[in-house]
C-alpha cells in the first residue's frame, strides 16, 4: 500500500516500472558475466582476451595500472546474450528485427526518464512504456530460450 501512495499517478508508476525493468536487465547482465567467467576457468569454454576483460570489468596495462572496461547498455546485452548463447552451444538472438529496434528505443526512454534534460522528457506516452515492457519481455524471452537448452558444458572438465 506504501508503493500505491508513493507513486499515486500512472507516470510515476510507469517511470518506476522502467527503471526497475532495467535495473534486472543490468544485474542480470553482471552475474551472467560473472557466472561465464567462472564457468570458463573450470571448464574447455575459450574465450578471447577481450571476451575475458569484458567478463571481469577490467583490463590490466603492461605497467599495472587497471583500465575499467565498460560499455553501452546495447552493447553489454548484445555481449551477455553473445557469449552466453555461445557457452550454451545455441543459435545467438537477431537482432537485424524489430524486437531488437524496440530494445534499443526502449533503452533510449529510460535514458530519457532516467536523466531528464526538461521536465517534459518525464512524459511517457503509453505507446513508450508498451515499447519498454515489450523490450524486457523480449530480453527474458532471449534469455530462458538460451538457458533453458542442456548445459552439457557443466560436466566437461579441462
Amino acid at each position: 500500500m506504501a508503493l500505491v501512495r508513493q507513486y499515486p499517478d500512472e507516470q510515476s508508476y510507469q517511470r518506476l516500472v522502467i527503471r526497475a525493468a532495467f535495473s534486472i536487465i543490468d544485474s542480470l547482465c553482471y552475474k551472467i558475466k560473472e557466472f561465464i567467467y567462472c564457468t570458463a576457468k573450470r571448464t574447455a569454454f575459450a574465450m578471447t582476451a577481450g571476451e575475458e576483460e569484458m567478463l571481469v570489468g577490467f583490463k590490466k596495462k603492461s605497467n599495472n595500472d587497471i583500465v575499467i572496461c565498460k560499455q553501452k547498455l546495447s552493447d553489454d546485452v548484445k555481449f551477455v546474450l553473445d557469449i552466453t548463447a555461445r557457452l550454451f552451444k545455441v543459435p545467438p538472438p537477431s537482432y537485424n528485427d524489430h524486437n531488437w529496434t524496440n530494445f534499443l528505443k526502449a533503452i533510449e526512454i529510460r535514458h530519457r526518464i532516467t536523466h531528464p534534460k526538461h521536465p517534459n522528457n518525464l512524459s511517457l506516452s503509453s505507446g513508450e512504456y508498451d515499447i519498454v515492457v515489450n523490450a524486457y519481455i523480449w530480453f527474458s524471452e532471449c534469455l530462458n530460450r538460451i538457458v533453458s537448452t542442456p548445459a552439457g558444458f557443466l560436466s566437461t572438465g579441462k
